[in-house]
């Protein structure tokens, strides 16, 4: 068996919940559409309708399978600034520079995966 083999029956076997926070990219959108279709995991993609739309449009994807996040106007925003800052207050984090982070795409990503409602995160293809 190859490894991406046993990797796939590893990831079937945990039944988790992944956010790829990069749904502007067409690449990302094709691999959750994958995923999920598979029944490798479930996946929660971020980005705004309209990026979803073009993303998946630039990679042939007709109908989606994965979930989609706007981390702009998720009702999650408010809950994770507040989390954000109390982690952050010793490094004098306002609730104002907290919400500018949770519209990043990366920071709510991770805060997701912290806050329980992912299990993990896959980025990296725009963000290093």
């Amino acid at each position: 068996m190859a490894v991406i083999d046993k990797l796939i029956a590893k990831a079937k076997e945990a039944d988790g919940k992944i956010v790829l926070p990069e749904g502007h990219d067409p690449r990302v959108v094709a691999a959750a559409n994958k995923i999920v279709s598979e029944n490798i995991a479930e996946v929660v993609v971020l980005g705004t309708d309209d990026e979803i739309d073009v993303s998946c449009a630039a990679a042939g994807v007709e109908k989606r399978f994965f979930d989609v996040v706007n981390h702009l106007e998720s009702a999650l925003l408010e809950p994770y600034a507040e989390v954000f800052r109390e982690l952050r207050k010793k490094k004098n984090m306002t609730l104002e520079k907290a919400f500018e982070y949770m519209k990043t795409r990366i920071f709510f990503g991770a805060m997701m995966v912290r806050e329980g409602d992912a299990d993990g995160m896959v980025a990296g293809s725009i963000a290093s």
